[in-house]
């Protein structure tokens, strides 16, 4: 199977922050956190670390190494960043037939800015990502592939996007989508050509958040459902079911260790999520609105859901110490797509991406933890990983 993924390409600068103040900012709405730095004074860092990251390249690498063919359209400057991120892809063995090199721009570049807790903060110049010419592409090329994979596009590359949206009306293979910023910030109107058409939509939670104007909640119960009968606060052994004001809410979640028993047990079926997890339906429902194929929404450490419009997913995070978290939401691309083109349903295809996004978080760069698939499944039954450790709830009235 052969992939084409379109977006970014870039050199990082992994710089190890430790010792920088986090700040967080709570509002009724929202909770931010800030790294506050000495403005005006010198840190001393005890790490760092260069590779080659971007979107598209990440995303390009991770296929090939889970044994698919991948071609990377994207473009780097004509300077040594941009032989490195050759040299690096070429080393992989991922097709560079449809790369571009710009005369007038330098290679984009990052500088992440790693805290102690493996979140960072990152600095990013689009350098030649934002030269990619729609002209210059070999459309028949691209479309020739089995599956396509968009991510980020900014500046003047966004001009691919109305030749890739016309050009999918025809297309027979898979398309995913993995849209950034600048296309999240146009909203669903502006994106439903492309969403219309897409197998899979990949988004963050705060990513799915701002693209449709609802917030995730942490509403467990179904109160209309719910007869009061006990029996989740009978299973739950962190005792994080209470009744208050005549129904069941939750306290601590926190604790929750992910055992699904309450789900399990629940005779109403008024159990919507576990504690572990925010409940998003409202937000998937929305964007399954646009979406053909699945809507996929990543949650850092409290794991992924999905939806395909009849049922619910919801796959706790493998349990890893998180070194650096850049590039695990590329990484998880990577094994989804690679699931669903080797044959898998949605519950393989959320568990192969979530174990390759927590493998890439064990490691600094967004490439160096990235597994073969001998590697991958050697992972996940080590982990105790399984496809039934996927939650699958049925669409209803909530």
């Amino acid at each position: 199977m052969s992939v084409v993924c379109i977006g970014s390409a870039t050199v990082d600068l992994y710089v190890r922050a430790a010792g920088a103040t986090i700040m967080e900012w709570h509002t009724p709405l929202a909770r931010r956190r800030y790294m506050v730095l000495d403005y005006g004074g010198k840190m001393n860092v005890p790490f760092y670390e260069e590779s080659v990251g971007g979107g598209g390249t990440n995303v390009a690498v991770g296929l090939r190494r889970l044994g698919l063919e991948a071609s990377f359209l994207g473009a780097v400057g004509k300077d040594a960043e941009g032989e490195r991120v050759v040299a690096t892809l070429q080393r992989e063995g991922v097709n560079l037939s449809l790369l571009q090199r710009v005369e007038d721009e330098r290679t984009g570049c990052s500088v992440i800015l790693g805290g102690d807790d493996g979140e960072r903060s990152v600095l990013v110049y689009r350098g030649a990502n934002t030269k990619l010419s729609a002209a210059k592409v070999d459309w028949d090329a691209v479309f020739a592939a089995d599956a396509i994979h968009l991510a980020s596009l900014h500046g003047g590359a966004v001009e691919l996007l109305p030749q890739i949206e016309r050009r999918l009306k025809d297309y027979k293979g898979r398309f995913f989508f993995n849209p950034g910023g600048p296309q999240i910030a146009k909203g669903l109107g502006w994106l439903a050509g492309l969403l219309s058409r897409c197998d899979a939509l990949f988004l963050n939670r705060r990513e799915a958040e701002f693209l449709t104007g609802l917030a995730a909640t942490k509403r467990v119960v179904d109160t209309q459902r719910c007869t009061l009968c006990g029996t989740c606060q009978a299973v739950c052994p962190q005792n994080i079911f209470v009744v208050a004001n005549n129904h069941i809410e939750t306290q601590h979640e926190e604790r929750c260790v992910r055992c699904g028993e309450c789900v399990r047990a629940c005779p109403a079926r008024a159990i919507l999520i576990e504690p572990w997890t925010h409940n998003m339906r409202d937000m998937l429902r929305k964007l399954k609105g646009y979406v053909a194929g699945a809507v996929v929404v990543t949650d850092g450490a409290a794991g992924v859901q999905c939806y395909d419009g009849e049922r619910f997913y919801a796959l706790p995070a493998f349990s890893v110490r998180v070194v650096d978290a850049l590039g695990a939401g590329d990484g998880f691309c990577a094994g989804f797509e690679a699931a669903v083109l080797c044959g898998g349903d949605l519950a393989d295809a959320l568990l192969w991406g979530a174990a390759v996004g927590a493998l890439v978080t064990q490691k600094v760069g967004a490439k160096a933890g990235l597994p073969t698939k001998q590697q991958l499944l050697a992972f996940i039954d080590a982990s105790g990983g399984s496809r039934e450790q996927v939650r699958v709830f049925e669409d209803g009235a909530d």
